[in-house]
């Protein structure tokens, strides 16, 4: 899809191909499109698995012939073991740019769909992408956690703080961005909110609202000059 560089299918499935390459000596094209069930290598769906293989690292295309990449048979035929697997793992996944900076982004920590959009936005710079394509990467990036969890098992990796947002001008475009039916918005001082209109984030928003209103404080107290007399004793006279 336009606006954001990505594989089409998910890294579980790209290690399925690569192990049907791997496991039947796969190198002509053609073997490998009816081994996967496509008529022809002129498929769309078919093209689509071949350059998510080259996106992640795992397999050239040239010529006709298909190669598994060197990455590609770490993974296979690890001889460090599990350890050089799991790292191998992460530099595929690694090659994914987007892939990459997500799990940077959100400190390796898991998101809701709901909310992956903006963190897209930060990074692509294509709203419209971000918002229609929300529900795919995270089913991509989701399945990706689970291989690099292992990595962090075998080799932790240091994750940096959140960065920045990607430049002046995108928070600018965001600040700026047209509200439509399908969006709602906060805005207050220099931070701007900007969800899909669901349920719960109409509660996210109602609730920062809330947050934000100040309690209002009791009226103070008058006293009448009656009721600030009352309970005073009277003046004593002096003896005349």
């Amino acid at each position: 899809m336009a606006g954001i560089d990505r594989p089409s299918v998910k890294f579980s499935e790209a290690l399925d191909i690569v192990g049907v390459i791997h496991g039947n000596k796969i190198e002509s094209l053609e073997n490998l499109a009816v081994k996967l069930g496509h008529k022809t290598t002129n498929s769309g769906g078919f093209n689509i698995k071949v350059a998510s293989l080259a996106k992640y690292g795992l397999a050239d295309r040239q010529k006709g012939k298909l190669h598994l990449t060197p990455l590609a048979l770490k993974i296979l035929m690890p001889v460090g073991g599990d350890k050089e697997k799991c790292e191998a793992y992460r530099e595929a996944i690694f090659n994914v740019s987007l892939l990459k900076r997500l799990y940077e982004r959100l400190d390796g920590q898991e998101v809701r769909e709901d909310d992956l959009w903006g963190h897209l936005y930060e990074i692509t710079g294509d709203r419209e992408a971000s918002v229609q394509q929300a529900a795919a990467v995270h089913g991509l990036y989701r399945d990706a956690l689970t291989y690099l969890r292992k990595a962090e098992q075998v080799t932790p990796l240091k994750v940096g703080p959140h960065p920045a947002p990607r430049d002046e001008q995108a928070r600018t475009e965001i600040e700026n961005a047209p509200v439509t039916d399908s969006m709602i918005r906060l805005e207050s001082g220099n931070i701007v909110l900007q969800l899909p209109r669901t349920l719960e984030n109409i509660s996210i928003i109602k609730s920062a609202l809330d947050a934000m209103v100040p309690k209002e404080q009791p009226a103070p107290k008058t006293q009448s000059v009656h009721d600030r007399d009352k309970g005073k004793q009277p003046d004593r006279e002096g003896p005349s």
